[in-house]
């Protein structure tokens, strides 16, 4: 049965009920489609499209501009999607665009989304057309309107005027230059609305400068949901919020998850977990002997994975930095993989000589199974450490490596899976002091060591010119990322058959 144009007026006023009467998607397997309704636990988000949509008197919407800045897999995106659905479908004349965070690639998950609402919502389909269904744009012919997704350099240069426009993910931007172009468009006699969804950014960014004009009330066509430590969707439960926290670090936690605003650096390891990693006593001295290794091996029933980890400073580096060699084993007992430091040494001067023989003598000492070199000052040692038939790598501390490799570390730590010994090289703290005042380098420098949000890349240790260091923490950073893909294994030990002992058989006798 058609849709009377008394029912698409109606719709065109009340949104909820367009979404509820006419919205279908794709399940989550995507083998079947699934109704919308915006009722029970999903009424939140009839509640934001409502208010977003809210109009005056005169006609025009309350807001131009509203941002949905709420934690990850809330449903900001499919909010967003909804309105651009209600607006191409029930208004005459929308020029939509949906605005990328890249420079370059014009994608979006916004863009996405809307396209598998109209695709998969057969009254929806049928108004438009699967003809008018393109890649990078969705037509309206009878109503004169159309929605296409740009590339943030492209959406900076957009001159015409905008009904309707989604900038996705504004918190990881590059530049605010398209968002600046976009707000400009809204100028002049059209009824225009940008909508941001995007959970929380850096202080530099333009979300929240937004935020602040929201909290000083400065202007009223600003809508602004912020939503912090709470997520609203009943698919976001506790179980898998307390598997993300295990794997995040706690500043990617905030952001993703309590959706806190990225105010200031943040320390990566917990003061309390560091003091359960060190270990006091004769037994546990550095550098470990060999025979010991081989004693822990047999108790511990694990054969260990030897890895070692340099980070290397310029000769008489300005800024005091160091050089630190760093070995470490990997084991597994029960089941659980641990660390243990054999090894972590101070080089003066950054000596080449020095760190050629520190990396020797580890080599005799334990067999070293891989060798991580910072890039800086490493190609002739990496050509050196391969004559040596030893296995080593370079790593560029690029954002992809220092992410994947401190979250672990950050884990190691957090799970107590890391043991810290007595012996390492030492600086006098009299604040924090122990061993007399004397401190080791390594656990001061853990309880310093700080990672902040750049946008959502994590950014981690110290800036140059700062009176701290992380030399020693980096260097043990490469050497447990030098065991990354090396497999450990506990001892079974031998379970003797047991005899089952069975009737005789009452026709052979036996």
């Amino acid at each position: 049965m058609a849709i009377s144009d008394a029912k698409w007026a109606h719709y065109k006023e009340d949104i909820v009920s367009f979404v509820d009467d006419l919205v279908w998607i794709p399940s989550s397997s995507a083998q079947e489609v699934i109704k919308i309704k915006l009722e029970g636990e999903w009424s939140y988000q009839a509640e934001i499209i409502r208010e977003i949509t809210r109009k005056i008197p005169s006609g025009k919407f309350k807001y131009s501009t509203a941002a949905i800045c709420i934690p990850k897999q809330n449903g900001k995106t499919f909010t967003a999607s909804l309105i651009m659905a209600w607006r191409f479908i029930t208004h005459f004349n929308v020029q939509g665009v949906v605005a990328s965070n890249s420079k370059d690639q014009a994608s979006s998950v916004v863009f996405d989304t809307f396209k598998s609402i109209i695709r998969y919502s057969p009254e929806l389909l049928k108004k438009v057309g699967s003809e008018n269904i393109l890649d990078k744009e969705i037509r309206l012919p009878r109503t004169n309107s159309v929605v296409t997704v740009l590339s943030s350099s492209k959406a900076a240069a957009w001159g015409y005027g905008i009904d309707l426009a989604v900038v996705d993910e504004i918190h990881a931007a590059p530049d605010d230059e398209g968002i600046y172009n976009i707000l400009a468009s809204q100028a002049g006699p059209r009824n225009g609305q940008i909508i941001l969804p995007s959970q929380v950014s850096s202080q530099l960014n333009i979300l929240y400068h937004l935020y602040q004009v929201h909290q000083q009330k400065l202007d009223p066509s600003l809508y602004f949901l912020y939503i912090r430590g709470y997520n609203p969707s009943p698919l976001v439960t506790k179980r898998w919020l307390d598997s993300r926290k295990a794997q995040l670090t706690p500043a990617q936690y905030a952001l993703y998850h309590d959706n806190d605003w990225v105010f200031s650096t943040r320390k990566l390891f917990d003061p309390g977990k560091i003091g359960k990693a060190v270990v006091n006593g004769e037994n546990y001295q550095i550098p470990v002997k060999r025979e010991e290794l081989m004693d822990w091996e047999h108790q511990l029933g694990t054969k260990f994975a030897i890895g070692g980890g340099l980070d290397r400073a310029l000769p008489y580096s300005k800024h005091g930095d160091d050089t630190f060699w760093s070995t470490v084993a990997k084991g597994k007992t029960r089941g659980e993989e641990y660390w243990v430091i054999l090894n972590q040494q101070l080089m003066e001067n950054s000596s080449e000589k020095l760190i050629k023989e520190a990396i020797l003598t580890d080599h005799k000492r334990y067999r070293l199974q891989n060798v991580v070199l910072e890039v800086y000052q490493a190609a002739d040692l990496f050509q050196w450490t391969v004559e040596q038939g030893i296995e080593a790598e370079i790593v560029h501390p690029v954002d992809k490596n220092q992410v994947s490799s401190f979250t672990r570390f950050h884990q190691i730590v957090d799970q107590e899976q890391l043991a810290i010994p007595e012996g390492l090289p030492a600086a006098y703290d009299s604040k924090n002091g122990r061993n007399g005042g004397r401190l080791p380098v390594l656990v001061k420098q853990m309880k310093e060591f700080e990672h902040e949000m750049d946008g959502a890349v994590p950014k981690f240790g110290h800036k140059p010119g700062t009176k701290y260091h992380d030399d020693a923490v980096y260097s043990l950073n490469w050497a447990i990322y030098a065991l990354r893909e090396k497999e450990v294994y506990e001892h079974t030990k031998k379970r003797r058959p047991q005899r089952q002992i069975l009737g005789m058989n009452p026709y052979t006798g036996r």
